[in-house]
Order: C-alpha cells, then structure tokens, then sequence
C-alpha cells in the first residue's frame, strides 16, 4: 500500500479485510482529486492570499473568499463554503495546516494557514521558485490526453 495513503486508513485490524480493500480501492479511484483541487487553488491564488496575510495567518474561509480576484456568481457563503471543502482537502494532505473552533452556537469555524510545503506554491512575492506551474502543467489536458 502506498505510504501516503496509510494516514488515511483508520487504524489496522479495525476493518475487516473486505472492507479494507474495498476503501483502498475507493482511495484510489479518487486520487486524482487532490491534484484537481491543488491547481485550483493555485489558479485562485489561495497560497498567496494567506501568505500577504502573514507568516502565522489562521484565515477563514469567508476571509480568503473576500480577497479572490475573479468574478464568481455565487453568493458569498456559498463561495466561502466551496472554498472550505478545497482547504479542507488541502489541509487533510499537509498543505495547509487548519484550526478548530467551536463556537459558542455549536457551529465549527475553520481557520487556515500555510503550512512548510505551501510555500513552494506561493507565486507573488517569493524568493523561492513556485511549483504553481507545474501543477497548471500537471493538470493541463494535453499531457494527460497521453496517458
């Protein structure tokens, strides 16, 4: 089994064999997702909208939302919320680290931030190289239509 897909699996012996094989196999079906859900957040300059924010930034969802620089026609929860299933993924991968809070409502607030790995997709303003076009690269029709 691939190392990085352990981390996802709950705890060995927990599951029946069939069971096991049957979710690694679903992991695997969908693990293009990542990748998919890494360039659009690239193409929207998520990494970069923390990063202006600081080095040790914790963002919500609704605050990334009100710095992205594309039209959307959508309301502002539903952008806010789109972009909380991205972050989320992203953070569930170590790309961005997440905090939770529960609100005195019951309600659970996500906040986001870079995490060490972010820093090689942010574009603007980085001494570093970016891997966003790589990415864009990766996730362009033309070298996957080879495969």
């Amino acid at each position: 089994m691939s190392p990085s897909l352990k981390p996802l699996l709950p705890p060995s012996g927990s599951l029946s064999e069939e069971d096991e094989a049957c979710l690694q196999a679903m992991l695997f079906s969908s693990a293009h997702v990542v990748p998919m859900v890494l360039n659009a957040a690239t193409q929207l300059g998520l990494f970069d909208i923390i990063n202006r924010a600081g080095p040790k930034a914790q963002l919500l969802p609704s605050q990334i939302a009100s710095e992205l620089e594309t039209a959307v026609d959508c309301t502002d929860d539903d952008v806010a919320s789109r972009l909380d299933r991205m972050l989320r993924l992203l953070a569930s991968h170590s790309l961005l680290t997440c905090s939770v809070k529960t609100l005195e409502d019951g309600r659970v607030e996500r906040r986001y931030g870079l995490a060490p790995s972010s820093r090689f997709f942010v574009k603007a303003e980085s001494e570093e190289p970016s891997l966003a076009s790589l990415v864009a690269l990766h996730s362009h029709p033309a070298p996957q239509q080879a495969w």
